[in-house]
């Protein structure tokens, strides 16, 4: 799984503590969406003997090349001009439920501070959407 979202001007991430950070799927048309994906990043997760997370000036990132947390392998916030949100997980472990989906299907990236980032993704926006896999563009 690839997820990016990307805004102008966008302050994404405060100069405090990592929060937890979870991305989530919820997909069909009803009033109560059916939650598809919820994988979470901790705020306070080591990878080895370090931090899985790092902050520079300007951005936020997550690296778990074991995705031990729920399959996720990577989360790159970063803020600016061009400010971009990058989720990239995988394998057994990333806890995926009803392929193929049902649209529109709503992502999310929340942080446990309560920020949250989304993008929607409806019938027109979908390129692949099976048993294997979902592939959806959103329209610019």
């Amino acid at each position: 799984m690839t997820w990016q979202w990307q805004a102008d001007n966008a302050p994404l991430f405060d100069t405090g503590d990592v929060d937890d950070y979870a991305v989530c799927l919820y997909g069909g048309a009803s009033a109560e969406p059916a939650l598809l994906l919820r994988a979470v990043a901790a705020g306070d997760r080591t990878c080895g003997a370090a931090s899985c997370w790092t902050r520079t000036d300007g951005s936020l990132a997550y690296r778990d090349p074991q995705r031990t947390s729920d399959g996720l392998r990577s989360i790159a916030i970063g803020s600016g001009t061009a400010a971009r949100i990058t989720v990239k997980a995988q394998g057994t472990a990333l806890p995926v439920a009803g392929l193929p989906f049902t649209a529109p299907i709503l992502v999310q990236l929340q942080a446990s501070g309560g920020r949250c980032w989304e993008a929607q993704y409806g019938s027109a926006d979908v390129i692949r959407n099976d048993g294997r896999g979902f592939l959806a563009k959103p329209h610019r």
